[in-house]
């Protein structure tokens, strides 16, 4: 119902109690009332609706961005992987490479995927294997602390 017809039921209502639709005066008020509820209600779910489609717009963003992250560190982890399988010397290996020169490329490549301070985690933990010394904790841990440690910067 438009605007206009529910402001003549309502003035009509109450300008003519003997009109014969005074006898229904309290069903239709009750009604009008009711559509003022469903309206009300409606702007509420309109609002719901908008709030949740924009956070829907800002979840499949960053799910973008995390895609393309991950599709970063899967190629820098790649060629990383192609430097130093590069080095292998055993008899009859194509496309031998400097050791030294796997290693710097493998570095370069995988420096920018960490911050310094995760770096610096894995850093210890192959200096720590490499030396015997004192076992490091597994994989997940080591990279929850990383992460730990950058959100602390935030």
């Amino acid at each position: 119902m438009s605007d206009d017809i529910i402001k003549r039921l309502r003035e009509a209502i109450a300008e003519h109690p003997l009109s014969p639709i005074h006898g229904y005066a309290a069903d239709i008020a009750a009604l009008l009332d009711r559509l003022d509820e469903a309206r009300e209600a409606a702007r509420t779910w309109e609002n719901e609706a908008e709030r949740r489609s924009r956070r829907y717009e800002e979840c499949a963003v960053k799910l973008d961005a995390a895609e393309r992250e991950c599709e970063r560190l899967r190629e820098s982890i790649g060629m990383a992987y192609g430097y130093l399988w590069c080095v292998n010397n055993e008899p009859g290996t194509p496309h031998q490479y400097p050791p030294e020169r796997a290693a710097y490329e493998a570095r370069k490549l995988l420096r920018d995927t960490m911050t310094s301070e995760q770096r610096g985690t894995f850093i210890n933990r192959a200096v720590a294997l490499v030396r015997g010394g004192k076992t490091t904790p597994p994989p997940s841990t080591a990279i929850d602390a990383a992460r730990a440690a950058e959100r602390g910067k935030e």
